[in-house]
């Protein structure tokens, strides 16, 4: 019996993704997959106030600090 494999392999640039998550002592948010263009709008709405506030909300004495990254 013989298997078979098919390998696909992309010769030119291909569309990328970006992936953001919060890691901290005693918590982590869910990874966010970031598609297309973020701009600061999306960023704002996308990010920020669906996880990172709702994260730090549950955290009393958290501080958010953005690394520039």
């Amino acid at each position: 019996m013989l298997n078979s494999c098919v390998m696909h392999y992309h010769t030119g640039p291909g569309p990328g993704i970006m992936v953001w998550g919060s890691i901290g002592y005693h918590s982590r948010t869910l990874l966010v997959r970031i598609t297309c263009t973020l701009n600061s709008q999306r960023y704002i709405s996308e990010v920020l106030e669906l996880v990172v506030l709702p994260c730090l909300q549950d955290l009393v004495t958290a501080i958010f600090q953005q690394n520039n990254a």
